[in-house]
């Protein structure tokens, strides 16, 4: 999820130094995260946000490039959803033909626009 961190962690370099990169693009492209001293083996990247959906972490030796490493499996990049706080999900009651102010929360949610839909029929059909 962008804007979240998560741990990364790896064993065995020859080298003081590894390279951190992923790619949004099952590794045709690599966007460096950080040259980091693996005394510890581990590293909190915080995700940036390059949604995706065939992403991957490599792990390179910093002086024996060809000790790498990469993700077992692509993972998704993804913003989170932004959340509605009014009207809220208690069954709030909203009169017909009444102008209500729409409210929600967001920590990554960026954009200029948003689509706002309603349903009657608890979500199965959106207007």
């Amino acid at each position: 999820i962008v804007g979240l961190s998560y741990f990364i962690a790896w064993a065995d370099v020859l080298s003081s130094y590894v390279d951190l990169r992923y790619s949004i693009d099952n590794g045709a492209s690599w966007i460096g995260i950080d040259t980091y001293d693996p005394s510890d083996g581990s590293f909190y990247w915080t995700v940036p946000n390059t949604p995706s959906e065939t992403a991957l972490i490599r792990i390179t030796d910093y002086d024996y490039q060809c000790i790498e490493d990469y993700s077992d499996a692509v993972f998704q990049i993804v913003q989170p959803e932004p959340e509605v706080t009014f009207p809220s999900n208690d069954n709030t009651i909203v009169a017909i033909g009444t102008n209500v102010t729409i409210t929600w929360t967001s920590t990554y949610f960026e954009g200029s626009f948003v689509n706002i839909e309603y349903s009657t029929d608890n979500g199965l059909t959106l207007e």
